[in-house]
């Protein structure tokens, strides 16, 4: 009787093993390793395992949701032709992963059109130019842009309506105009921990209406019109980045309700902060603004709230607002080309 029982005791044992090993089986799906063709639609996990060179038309297009195209270090090439792109889901198919390779001479490098839950990730794109664009996002939402390096494009990495989207640790430099470009209403998008430098425009900037976007712990450095530049916009939160040797640091045009804290801001060939164009609303807190050419802070309108700043050894002033704005308090200035060190808050 007691062999048996053990018999019955081991036998569920050997039969939840062998349904597992069934499962295991069942659920796994490796990436198809492909020898792909320009224009290929992918509508499975694909490792890529060749170039593609001179497409004429799309690289290679997304046919399916909740796959991977892993390229495999490989390099997708085309023709310059400004309609197509190097990888493209005009589909708006969600979940999708594109990784691992270098997509160049396209339209846009990669495509995404009404797409969800998308990542782009370690890509190297480049060389999409005349106009062209590196990674771009139109009404698409909640997708991750990250650890790629894009340049020698007209704008780096663009998007249009498009919102929730998580953009980090990439390095977008030397494009034909921005690096970082938000418009059309692209909110609530959160922008951090990127490198945008040496663009001839803006490291990052937005307009149209994008409101509520976030760009924290970014560095940017060596842009030629500004660092950060929102253009009429609401409720941006622009804090603990690093920005310096630009023309000017951050600049808000017709901004308000937003935060500006925290940032180091240093060498740039005017201003550190400079706010126009009837920016109002917005409080300009903990920031280190020094050895700026011209002024530290230079808050142009009124209605601002000016707190816990430093501004030292900058050309003209350490902190200049016009009348209106509200002297937070504690704000510290010295060293300045300026006796006056701050003019309409004190320092």
């Amino acid at each position: 009787m007691g062999s048996h029982i053990r018999r019955r005791r081991v036998a569920p044992a050997i039969a939840l093993a062998a349904v597992a090993a069934c499962f295991l089986t069942i659920g796994a799906s490796p990436a198809l390793a492909t020898t792909v063709v320009c224009g290929q639609v992918i509508t499975q996990d694909t490792h890529v395992t060749n170039d593609l060179t001179n497409c004429p038309a799309d690289g290679l297009v997304i046919g399916a949701a909740n796959i991977r195209l892993n390229l495999g270090g490989h390099v997708i090439d085309g023709v310059n032709n400004a309609a197509a792109a190097g990888i493209a889901n005009r589909g708006g198919f969600a979940n999708v992963r594109i990784e691992h390779g270098t997509i160049q001479q396209f339209g846009s490098g990669v495509l995404l059109v009404n797409a969800t839950g998308n990542k782009v990730a370690h890509l190297t794109v480049a060389h999409n130019t005349a106009g062209h664009r590196g990674i771009v996002l139109q009404s698409s939402n909640g997708n991750k842009i990250e650890h790629n390096k894009v340049f020698d494009t007209f704008d780096g990495i663009h998007l249009s309506n498009s919102d929730n989207n998580r953009i980090r640790h990439n390095d977008v430099h030397n494009n034909l105009a921005s690096a970082i470009v938000l418009i059309l209403g692209s909110d609530n998008n959160r922008v951090d921990h990127n490198k945008t430098h040496d663009n001839p425009s803006w490291g990052l900037t937005q307009d149209n209406a994008s409101n509520g976007n976030r760009y924290e712990h970014n560095k940017v450095f060596n842009n030629q019109i500004a660092g950060i530049e929102p253009f009429n916009s609401m409720n941006l939160v622009i804090k603990k980045n690093k920005i310096y040797g630009n023309r000017i640091g951050i600049e808000l045009f017709n901004t308000d309700t937003s935060m500006i804290s925290g940032n180091q801001i240093r060498q740039n060939t005017v201003d550190g902060i400079h706010s126009f164009q009837v920016s109002t609303g917005n409080l300009f807190e903990k920031n280190h603004a020094d050895n700026n050419t011209d002024d530290g802070l230079d808050i142009d309108d009124p209605g601002n709230t000016i707190t816990k700043n430093h501004a030292d050894n900058n050309g003209d002033l350490g902190i200049f607002a016009v009348a209106g704005n509200t002297d937070g308090g504690k704000n510290k200035a010295k060293h300045n080309g300026n006796a006056a060190q701050c003019v309409g808050v004190s320092c």
